[in-house]
């Protein structure tokens, strides 16, 4: 029973935070296209408009994904206070489980969601770094 309480679980958190997620792979895909620009077509010398279109991309995507972490986290919040105590919380607590197992299969989701939001978090900060190093 944890097993299909963790799944619920895991498809309840990922409906708040999957849209944020998306926004971070889009403007990495845009990070990517603008890495093989070559800037001085366009009159840019070396540390003019590809440097500043650089900072911008990566400040976006740091951004992004710091809000992606705090989504993550209300997010998670959010859904164990509906399911807990709101409107579904009767239902919940009518299924044939201990209470024990409900909190365990909510912790295991939320503690999945919040590692992979750091993960994204350390992998864009480092990503950013090396992108705009790279000029």
């Amino acid at each position: 029973m944890l097993g299909k309480l963790t799944k619920n679980s895991f498809k309840a958190n990922m409906s708040s935070v999957s849209h944020v997620y998306l926004a971070m792979g889009i403007i990495g895909v845009i990070m990517l296209a603008l890495i093989f620009i070559d800037w001085t077509k366009w009159g840019d010398t070396g540390i003019g408009l590809g440097l500043v279109i650089k900072i911008i991309a990566s400040s976006a995507l740091c951004l992004t994904a710091g809000i992606g972490m705090i989504m993550t986290l209300t997010g998670i919040v959010s859904e164990y206070q509906r399911n807990m105590f709101g409107n579904e919380g009767h239902l919940t607590m009518t299924l044939p489980v201990r209470s024990s197992t409900l909190l365990l299969s909510k912790w295991i989701a939320g503690s999945f969601w919040v590692i992979l939001s750091y993960l994204v978090l350390c992998v864009c900060a480092f990503g950013s770094f090396i992108y705009i190093v790279r000029h």
